[in-house]
């Protein structure tokens, strides 16, 4: 998928549908919408497949064309990383945070950033995420979909993530474990 583009996906009527939007597009009408929030996290991050598969399972059923309908999944790259986003209603916003206290994630307050520095003759360019109402300073870059109502998934703080250099590697392979797992318990085959 090129920069600037988001793949939606979504259910209409008994069909899933995909379609690709200019993030410039998307970006305004989740602005305009103040009855969404929007999640955004790094596809490998630890702990976000399992919270999104959850979300999506528990409280947004595909079986249940009504809810599943109120929550939007949508795939962006950006500076080379794909990022996952979740549209849900902000009136769910107490479910969805324990969900993310459950999965060990928390919410950042703001989006990716594109960080840059000169530096001892060379650039330094990294992804960080800062605060939405920190000022930018030149050459750098916020994520494509930014308003008040949109906050970044990172491991919390007490996440085991930090607790080993092999942590992660570990962690990772549990999170697909459980997912399946969950997975398979509700009859869902094929992921």
């Amino acid at each position: 998928m090129p920069e600037g583009q988001i793949a939606e996906i979504y259910r209409r009527g008994n069909d899933m549908v995909v379609e690709t939007v200019p993030a410039k597009d998307l970006a305004m009408q989740l602005a305009a919408d103040d009855t969404v929030h929007t999640l955004v996290w790094q596809v490998t991050r630890i702990g976000t497949l399992r919270f999104v598969t959850m979300l999506e399972h528990l409280h947004y059923p595909p079986a249940d064309r009504a809810r599943a309908e109120r929550f939007r999944m949508r795939i962006c790259k950006w500076q080379g990383i794909e990022w996952e986003l979740s549209t849900y209603p902000a009136a769910d916003g107490t479910v969805v945070d324990a969900l993310i206290m459950e999965c060990q994630l928390r919410k950042a307050n703001g989006v990716p950033t594109r960080l840059f520095k000169q530096a001892g003759g060379g650039q330094i360019i990294m992804i960080g995420v800062i605060h939405r109402d920190h000022p930018l300073e030149p050459g750098c870059e916020r994520f494509p979909i930014f308003n008040p109502r949109v906050w970044t998934l990172e491991n919390a703080a007490a996440s085991p993530v930090y607790s080993s250099a092999n942590a992660g590697r570990l962690l990772a392979e549990k999170e697909l474990t459980d997912v399946r797992r969950f997975l398979e318990e509700r009859g869902v085959k094929g992921r």
